[in-house]
């Protein structure tokens, strides 16, 4: 398979790490050997970097990952980007890769043994200017010879000890992720060499096998906390605050509930913004840790829980918190922002003392906690504060009294320019759920990701793509705002898309939608921070930080009306931009400093002039007086949308008169209706009005005339193209005849 997202990887162990890292792994017990399948992706590139592992210290965008041998040493494989070609797909050639056995003592460097230089593979791809994805993926054969046929772990007991590092390389910075995080960090020594943990130490425990609970029990995605105000992290002054998590009973249709009162739940709060994931952090306070908050009621299999079933508690302010809260009041000191980081901790309720009988089965949790940092928000110009704290760190050695950290701002489906539509849009798929096939006879389905054979009898789960909830009751309506668009601009962008954003922003309070979901679909923008360590690591014999990861926050946007691009841009003290949307900021040691974010939707433009000059034909009798000449219009429009304008026009036209007959000038005034009957690249415009013709020498007489034009856009703001358009004037005796065929432009505004 060449698909970096090949369904097959269906259930499989999966850490994500903020939305930025992601670990997957799979196990197969073959009929002669076992197999680990284990990838790697980084989510949040700004660009690829190549790589030389071969170095030390190597360069570029790079993954460390060891694993501990039954007997032996340990195996470190050092990967790296040997290619940045982007679009790249399982391509073996795109992998640099060293392999070292490590034994805390010694660094032996081995021949690379074929089942890496056979398996190994790398992904690249890049979403526009700022935004690049690479992973890495490997097949491991478990096999008690040792490294040349594969990895000796102990089968048995099935388990063993391994971690993995990304080295993300972005301008002036390397972003590390590493797991487990109790290890010391792959980083540089004083001379800017990389560094592997001692494998004395206990790395990250991992094991396979069959489990009768492999999905889990519960799970909770950052859309199922909040509060019930409007934005969910907005607090109110007035009035109880009322907050909630929804977990999810992950038990398939048909298995046990999670009984009322076996799940509890810890609140915390902190300023809007980004903050260290340490909750001993003062950012975060514990909202009545007292007072143990639980699931109300039974949470039936395979559904999410509901405000009649949910964990809550209500929290009304006093009058000392509505003044921390209240931006309005300066009189006390403790200022917190309006807007907060929501972050639930789940946990099994402990057991009664004595316990009951029999014991019941400990729950499985997917997640234990999640952070609420996204919201929905409407509006054609967005701006926010947010905090950006390094509360919890202490001073870096080197007695600076500010920390830097890094601010990169990802966004998607916000394109500084929406290009017009394409081709029509097919039926609106109103489920996302994925689809059940049973064959009732030996079956071959071509789907996406390649072919699947299904024999007699099988039943086969297909995932679903590229689904939007949208309510049966506007569907009709949103298909006509799609029928000019194309697919993938009018499910990302949501382009005249007020309900559209509406429909989405319900499925996901109704648990139909996760976090990932929205930003598929919807204009999303999210900042990622990361905090100075300390340490740092040598590129090309320059010096760069090690950064270390901190919560993200972010907004996902709608606007109520058409939208032809987006803008956004940061503000604060001692902010400087290094790269396209790519910052750093000046943050004072265990303290905080104030960012704004700025977000508009660009609306089409109202009103355009335009200008075209080109030839002009008499036609019938007109055509026996006078000689082809030439002629210049031009417009004033009023576009109530994008497809329907109004406009003023004025033309001069000269046509030579014939033998003795004496040339003509031409004059007209008129007004027209114009229309866009496609919106793709270019786009045919049709338009029809009437006005007045005056003829030098002659008289002034009423007309009619229509046209038909194709239309190149340059900007937003900008088109050129050519219009075509016959007048008829209504002349004593016979009408008067012409056409024109001219070129120009058109300037909006």
């Amino acid at each position: 398979m060449t698909r970096l997202d090949d369904p097959r990887w269906r259930g499989s162990v999966s850490q994500d790490f903020n939305g930025e890292v992601e670990f997957r792994a799979l196990h197969r017990t073959g009929s002669t050997i076992d197999t680990l399948f284990l990838s790697w992706q980084a989510k949040i590139d700004l660009q690829l970097d190549q790589a030389n592992v071969n170095i030390n210290p190597p360069t570029g965008d790079q993954l460390v990952v060891g694993i501990k041998q039954q007997t032996g040493p340990a195996i470190i494989i050092h990967f790296g980007l040997a290619s940045t070609a982007a679009g790249q797909e399982a391509a073996q050639s795109g992998v640099g890769f060293v392999v070292y056995t490590w034994d805390g003592t010694t660094l032996t460097t081995v021949s690379p043994p074929s089942w890496i230089t056979t398996a190994a593979a790398t992904w690249t791809r890049v979403n526009g200017p700022t935004n690049a994805r690479w992973a890495f993926q490997m097949v491991v054969p478990i096999n008690l010879g040792g490294i040349p046929a594969g990895v000796n772990l102990n089968t048995a007991t099935k388990a063993f000890e391994m971690f993995y590092a990304f080295l993300v390389t972005m301008p002036s910075s390397v972003p590390e992720y590493l797991w487990p995080s109790g290890l010391p960090r792959v980083r540089s020594t004083i001379s800017g060499f990389v560094t592997y943990p001692d494998p004395t130490l206990s790395w990250g425990k991992v094991s396979w096998g069959t489990s009768l609970n492999c999905a889990g029990d519960v799970a909770l995605d950052r859309l199922q906390v909040g509060t019930e105000n409007t934005p969910a992290s907005k607090i109110a002054l007035t009035g109880p605050n009322v907050f909630f998590a929804r977990p999810q009973n992950l038990r398939l249709s048909g298995g046990g509930p999670l009984t009322g009162g076996t799940i509890q739940a810890r609140f915390f709060l902190a300023d809007w913004g980004t903050q260290l994931f340490d909750l001993t952090s003062t950012s975060w306070r514990e909202l009545f840790p007292a007072v143990v908050h639980t699931n109300s009621a039974d949470i039936p299999a395979n559904s999410i829980a509901t405000p009649s079933n949910d964990i809550n508690l209500s929290w009304t302010l006093t009058a000392a918190e509505r003044c921390s809260y209240d931006p309005s009041d300066a009189s006390c000191i403790d200022k917190r922002n309006t807007h907060q980081c929501i972050l639930v901790q789940l946990s099994a309720t402990p057991p009664s003392s004595p316990p009951p009988t029999p014991t019941p089965t400990p729950l499985v949790f997917r997640n234990q906690s999640i952070y609420r940092n996204m919201n929905f928000e409407s509006a054609s110009r967005l701006a926010r504060s947010a905090q950006v704290s390094v509360v919890g760190l202490p001073p870096l050695p080197d007695g600076r009294q500010r920390r830097d950290v890094y601010l990169y701002v990802e966004t998607a489906n916000m394109p500084t320019r929406v290009p017009p539509g394409g081709p029509e849009l097919g039926p609106v798929v109103v489920s996302g759920r994925d689809t059940t096939f049973v064959a009732t006879r030996d079956t071959t389905l071509q789907l996406p990701w390649g072919e699947v054979r299904v024999a007699e009898g099988d039943t086969v789960l297909l995932p679903t793509r590229d689904t939007i909830f949208v309510p049966r009751a506007i569907e009709l309506e949103q298909r006509e705002v799609w029928r000019s668009r194309s697919p993938r601009r009018s499910r990302a962008h949501g382009q005249d898309g007020g309900e559209l954003f509406a429909a989405v922003r319900q499925a996901a309070q109704d648990g139909r939608m996760i976090a990932a979901d929205v930003d598929s679909h919807v204009p999303t923008y999210r900042i990622h921070a990361y905090h100075t360590t300390g340490d740092s690591v040598l590129a090309n014999g320059v010096r760069r930080p090690i950064l270390e990861a901190q919560t993200s926050f972010g907004y996902w946007v709608g606007h109520d009306g058409e939208v032809i691009g987006w803008t956004h841009r940061l503000e604060g003290e001692r902010l400087v931009r290094l790269a396209p949307n790519y910052y750093k900021i000046e943050v004072p040691n265990n303290g905080t400093t104030t960012i704004t974010t700025i977000i508009e939707a660009l609306e089409p433009p109202r009103f355009a002039l335009s200008l075209h000059a080109g030839v002009s034909l008499p036609h019938s009798s007109f055509n026996t007086t006078h000689n082809p000449g030439f002629g210049i219009t031009a417009g004033a429009e009023y576009w109530w949308n994008r497809r329907f304008a109004v406009a003023a026009l004025a033309g001069y036209h000269r046509f030579g008169g014939e033998a003795a007959i004496p040339d003509l000038d031409l004059f007209h005034a008129s007004a027209a209706l114009e229309a866009r009957v496609t919106s793709g690249r270019p786009s045919v415009l049709v338009d029809a009005g009437g006005g007045l013709y005056n003829f030098s020498p002659g008289s002034t007489d009423p007309g009619v005339h229509a046209g038909v034009g194709i239309e190149f856009d340059v900007s937003p703001m900008v088109s050129l193209g050519i219009t075509g358009r016959v007048h008829t004037v209504f002349t004593t005796g016979s009408n008067t005849t012409f056409s024109s065929l001219q070129a120009g432009g058109r300037i909006r505004f």
